[in-house]
């Protein structure tokens, strides 16, 4: 269904920069007007309204390399919850070193951006995304959009601003609706509720609930933003990626969105028809780890299960590129927090007992008990490629996205979609000490609870796709999944 949605456009028009040099400095000519403040189009979201708090226009005479302008504008959605984009539209940019940079911020919600080069060498008028964000309904957010002509380095030494010379900048910075990507379908085929009331003691079976949520304390997420989650028995949250099926578990902070394998899909011609809820789906079935001596083998990055779920990805993934470029180096959370209490052991023996932060998160009989949170407790936000930790972009579920998802420790819960009828790993430490060494699973009856690292338990892999991941066709359901653009 199409809407009318208002929409600013900046329009920084003939922004000629002319590069003298006179007495040893470089100078430049800036100047911009700003047009179309209030056009409408129609667009396929609600009407979401950009405003500006001072004067819209962006200009400058007789600009030095260093000079800077801001302009501060809100964002506000009286309508449904949906994603914008804030881009770079018509972009003509010949400058040639990149030192024309634009830096984004927002403190109530909005995505921010660090000092960034505003795309350049472009000759022929180009959209190119700034960033992208989700906006709850009645929501406002504030940004500040400051542009620079840089003149130093990260060391403090003066660029070199010649090859710049007689070049030209010119486009529009304007709100936009996102193309279908698979963040943009999770929210529009879903009305998302407030978990404001739901009582995690309880498994989603217990309190009803079902559905797509998104957290309301924002204290639980990385970067202050809103996590959009399935919960409970939910039937369409079925996905086709790369000849599997998938599992849609959430969206994650960095724009991506999170998915659990879900086994073999069927085929019959273009139809796709996944495993349901309630069938088995691992990839194998084996021991967290053959070592239990010491704190650190609770470490997935040494642990024996790693190298299972890296073979699945390298076999099955790793050697396609139109999959591997969808899928986001997203951290993945092997929480080892953890405080350490003086208490008796099984031999009545007082030694120390390790209690990590999902124990006292999930379980524990203190005032934080049943508070998952999706925020890593551990000193980096978690294990990706990038930093060294992991092989390839794939993990395992947390016992906090099971938590979120409808599952409790010791309450059995056969009503969700994560339940398999099978029992197997999470990547959440849980207990140690000279007798036990405990990881959290998923279990046969789909309560979370503690498993120790030397017993068997299923693996099934998690992935992220990337935030511009497009959907071709479905609808999310078992029999007509969600069916992800690989060419």
């Amino acid at each position: 269904m199409n809407r009318n949605k208002k929409i600013i456009t900046i329009s920084i028009i003939s922004v000629l920069f002319g590069i003298l040099l006179i007495t040893g400095l470089t100078y430049a000519f800036i100047k911009a007007n700003v047009l179309g403040n209030n056009e409408d189009i129609t667009g396929s979201f609600t009407n979401v309204k950009i405003d500006y708090t001072d004067d819209s226009s962006i200009s400058g005479s007789n600009i030095l390399p260093g000079w800077t302008q801001t302009k501060t504008m809100t964002i506000s959605n009286p309508g449904e919850t949906t994603v914008y984009n804030l881009n770079f539209n018509n972009l003509i940019n010949t400058f040639e070193t990149g030192y024309l940079m634009y830096t984004v911020t927002s403190n109530d919600g909005g995505c921010n951006v660090s000092k960034t080069s505003i795309p350049y060498v472009i000759t022929e008028p180009s959209t190119r995304l700034i960033c992208s964000n989700t906006i709850l309904t009645g929501d406002v957010h504030t940004y500040t959009i400051t542009i620079e002509y840089v003149k130093y380095d990260s060391s403090g030494n003066e660029l070199n601003h010649t090859p710049d010379m007689n070049k030209t900048f010119s486009g529009f910075i304007e709100l936009g609706e996102q193309k279908n990507t698979l963040y943009r379908k999770i929210l529009t085929d879903n009305t998302p509720q407030s978990d404001y009331e739901i009582d995690f003691s309880k498994t989603s079976e217990e309190d009803g609930t079902s559905g797509l949520y998104y957290t309301t304390d924002l204290t639980k997420t990385e970067n202050g933003k809103h996590v959009f989650y399935f919960r409970g028995e939910v039937e369409n949250n079925y996905l086709i990626f790369g000849n599997y099926c998938w599992r849609i578990v959430r969206t994650v902070e960095d724009g991506s969105v999170r998915l659990r394998y879900g086994g073999a899909a069927t085929q019959n011609g273009e139809t796709y028809t996944c495993p349901q809820t309630g069938t088995a789906v691992n990839i194998y079935d084996t021991a967290y780890s053959y070592n239990y001596y010491s704190i650190t083998d609770l470490d997935y990055k040494i642990s024996n299960i790693k190298g299972y779920v890296d073979g699945w990805y390298r076999d099955n993934l790793s050697s396609n590129t139109a999959l591997t470029s969808l899928v986001a180096d997203t951290p993945y959370c092997n929480d080892n927090s953890y405080r350490v209490q003086l208490g008796y052991n099984e031999i009545d023996e007082l030694e120390d007992q390790v209690y990590f932060g999902a124990y006292d998160r999930l379980y524990s009989s203190g005032t934080n008990k049943y508070n998952p949170q999706y925020k890593c407790s551990s000193s980096s936000y978690g294990y990706t490629v990038a930093k060294g930790d992991l092989t390839y972009p794939v993990g395992l579920l947390t016992a906090d996205e099971v938590a979120y998802a409808g599952g409790v420790y010791m309450h059995s819960n056969t009503s969700y979609y994560l339940y398999t009828g099978e029992t197997y790993w999470t990547m959440s430490p849980y207990f140690f000490n000279s007798f036990y060494m405990d990881v959290l699973v998923l279990d046969s009856d789909g309560r979370l609870s503690a498993g120790d690292v030397t017993g068997y338990g299923n693996l099934i892999p998690v992935i992220s796709l990337k935030n511009e991941a497009e959907v071709e066709k479905g609808t999310g359901a078992y029999n007509n999944p969600y069916v992800i653009k690989t060419n």
